[in-house]
């Protein structure tokens, strides 16, 4: 879809040149603010400049939707629309230009939607791992059930009783806060509460979890992948050659492609992200080049004694001990009130293979279970071919490892490789601009 300049005034638009309204205005007609386009752009284009920008947009678009008015010292503005956005590039005094998107207010609430599910499975998995997600309490009524609502009070409540000292939680633990005057309030909250929730926020932060930073604050457009795209395509369209007589510009200046490769926004950002993984992840030990495979770990019975032990848990499957531990801890009950699981499994000893099978039978009436003996060979998978990261490999492994046995990444040298050897020379040190 090509770009469509809105050559009208801001009466029909029913827009003003002052930012406050021309955004109420924008929001009357079912646009939002895109927050993160502006970054974006910023990585696509580079800085641009007021004289260069112009002179393009003014040769391609004609006049200006509006120019010089207000107190932002807006020497141009364009209205462009593109793929159901508006998209405002607006030259400012001095030297600075940045591009805004609004995009259809649909988008808004398909961005929330995204963000409360994801909220979700951080807030279950924080709570399973005795983390709270504070101070982003607020989703706790929607996104928790009654039992993990529970789980959270009780545990809020601990770490309130490690924070503080005895006297501190009781004096707090009785204090009537909704019938504090403002001044009490803001005092107590301030000397005790603030530090505390400070505390949590550190802890939470800490959390070895991934999908935190990706949740919570790295890109804002990072739940609209869609309109991240559109963005991305539209700013390639403005460094695209506009032809003036016997040369052509685009929105950076002067355009010379000589020695240039023109990318799309989704392989700019895969090319830069697999630059960014393939110079800074391990590799294991190997010499360069470095490729990712599939290791599998089969296991064939053998006669009792031989080989090693295993534990066979019923219907074809075998777990080592350890993973057999944590799949029966889901079965065991746990009391809330207590925090602490039932007696025979708190007394059990976990690194007897024996005494967990013994406790298989007469607490979780698991009559399959059974210590077997096999013989455990590993194999390269000759299905998955090779894998440039040891991330994706691990990828593949998360979503798809239920088709192999035991898999787990393995790295390897492409010794005298010279072809693999030069593409990922070119991808770890290319330039991008």
């Amino acid at each position: 879809m090509e770009l469509k300049y809105l050559n009208m005034n801001y009466e029909d638009l029913s827009l003003s040149d002052e930012p406050i309204k021309k955004e109420r205005a924008l929001c009357q007609k079912g646009f939002t603010m895109a927050w993160g386009a502006r970054e974006i752009a910023g990585q696509v284009l580079g800085r641009l400049t007021v004289a260069d920008s112009f002179h393009y947009l003014y040769h391609r678009f004609g006049k200006p939707t509006s120019g010089t008015e207000d107190e932002y010292k807006i020497s141009y503005e364009y209205v462009l629309r593109y793929e159901g956005c508006l998209f405002l590039i607006c030259g400012t005094t001095p030297e600075f230009v940045y591009i805004d998107c609004y995009m259809p207010k649909r988008y808004e609430r398909l961005q929330h939607r995204r963000y409360v599910d994801e909220v979700r499975k951080i807030f279950t998995l924080a709570l399973e791992s005795d983390v709270l997600l504070y101070p982003y309490y607020h989703f706790k009524a929607d996104v928790l059930t009654k039992y993990q609502q529970k789980k959270w009070d009780v545990l809020f409540d601990k770490k309130a009783r490690e924070y503080f000292d005895t006297d501190t939680y009781t004096m707090l633990d009785g204090v009537d806060w909704p019938s504090l005057s403002a001044e009490r309030w803001t005092e107590l909250h301030g000397k005790y509460l603030e530090p505390f929730e400070k505390h949590l926020l550190d802890k939470f932060w800490e959390w070895d979890n991934n999908d935190i930073k990706e949740v919570f604050g790295v890109r804002s457009l990072h739940f609209l992948p869609e309109i991240e795209q559109i963005v991305g395509e539209f700013c390639e369209l403005l460094l695209t050659p506009y032809p003036i007589r016997d040369c052509s510009i685009n929105i950076q200046g002067w355009d010379s492609c000589t020695g240039s490769i023109r990318l799309s926004w989704e392989d700019y950002s895969f090319l830069k992200e697999l630059q960014h993984e393939l110079n800074t992840q391990t590799n294991d030990g190997n010499a360069a080049p470095v490729y990712w495979g599939v290791m599998e770990t089969r296991e064939e019975g053998v006669p009792d004694g031989c080989g090693d032990p295993i534990l066979y848990m019923g219907d074809g499957a075998t777990m080592e001990l350890n993973e057999a531990v944590e799949y029966a801890r889901q079965y065991v009950h746990f009391d809330i009130e207590t925090e602490r699981y039932d007696e025979r499994w708190e007394e059990l000893d976990k690194s007897s293979m024996s005494d967990f099978v013994e406790f298989c039978h007469e607490v979780l009436d698991w009559g399959d279970v059974r210590i077997v003996y096999v013989d455990k060979k590993q194999k390269l998978s000759e299905t998955t071919g090779a894998f440039l990261t040891k991330r994706a490999c691990q990828e593949y492994i998360s979503k798809f490892g239920y088709n192999h046995s035991r898999p787990h990444t393995y790295a390897m040298t492409a010794y005298r490789n010279f072809e693999l050897e030069r593409l990922l020379k070119i991808i770890t040190n290319i330039e991008f601009k």
